[in-house]
């Protein structure tokens, strides 16, 4: 029994002791990103759970989307529709084209007559004239199709860009990861009406973890970005160490934040700093971990 107490004695100096060594502590964190449907509607299907870990851009769900698909069929036929009504140009005007190269060689034909006094000039005027009113029947009949037909693929490309809208819509009617990470929380199931604003889930990326730790000014000339550092873990019984960098100084002061201890209690301001380590699975977003700079 002496030799029981004596062990668990030791142990708490130990720890004391072990304690008091530390030049710093903080919270473990990550960057935790909060996912959104971009559009509103009904969640047709939601493929996850708390725990999973997601691959970025993996499909994980999505809205309701029959409507849009339904309206980009309606459009779809409605081009069709509109491409059947525009004139083949070249094949509508092909006679009246024809016309007027029998006129333009009668015209010749008169003209030469006429030099060798073998017509009359009216002949002549007469094969102009004819010339001349297919030509204009022509030019009128061509402005005319060319109008209707730029009328026409005006409507087709409005239509297309309604396409192009919808299919945008649909696209983002797709719920995706936006990052390699965990599920850390789940806000909405499937059959639930969800809006642009509604969160539906949380991930975060947890295989590098970071430690906002907080230093003392006079430790803070000990240290620069890039530089490894110890980092523990409490687990409890004992402490686990990792090796972290340092990727981030504040450049300003600020108060000792309520639920960390600094190395110097007589010191309010203290300096924040943010160390990334590398997760082994044990690390968790919330809990405490320590630092040691040498």
């Amino acid at each position: 029994m002496k030799n029981f107490l004596f062990s668990l004695i030791a142990l708490f100096f130990m720890s004391c002791s072990l304690d008091t060594d530390f030049d710093a502590m903080g919270i473990f964190e990550s960057d935790e990103i909060l996912v959104s449907s971009e559009i509103s509607g009904i969640i047709e299907k939601l493929n996850f759970k708390e725990g999973d870990e997601l691959k970025k851009g993996e499909l994980v769900g999505n809205i309701d989307n029959t409507q849009l698909r339904l309206e980009i069929k309606r459009l779809e036929s409605e081009i069709v529709v509109l491409e059947n009504k525009k004139y083949n140009i070249d094949k509508e005007l092909a006679p009246l084209k024809e016309q007027i190269k029998k006129a333009n060689r009668e015209k010749l034909r008169q003209s030469r007559l006429v030099s060798a006094n073998s017509s009359t000039q009216k002949s002549l005027d007469d094969a102009t004239s004819e010339f001349e009113i297919l030509s204009k029947d022509l030019d009128a009949k061509l402005s005319s199709m060319t109008l209707f037909n730029n009328s026409l693929m005006a409507q087709i490309e409005e239509s297309k860009t309604q396409i192009e809208i919808l299919q945008d819509r649909i696209e983002k009617s797709l719920i995706k990861a936006p990052i390699d990470g965990v599920v850390l929380e789940k806000y909405a199931y499937e059959g639930e009406l969800s809006n642009a604003q509604r969160a539906i889930f949380k991930i975060a990326d947890i295989k590098i973890i970071r430690l906002k730790a907080y230093l003392i000014d006079t430790d803070l000339t000990r240290i620069k970005l890039g530089d490894e550092i110890r980092v523990f873990s409490d687990y409890g019984n004992e402490y686990k160490e990792y090796k972290g960098v340092i990727t981030w100084i504040s450049s300003k002061a600020e108060f000792t934040p309520k639920t960390i201890m600094s190395k110097d209690e007589r010191k309010n301001l203290v300096y924040a700093i943010k160390v990334d380590v590398q997760n082994d699975g044990f690390l968790k977003i919330g809990s405490y971990g320590e630092i040691k700079l040498k």
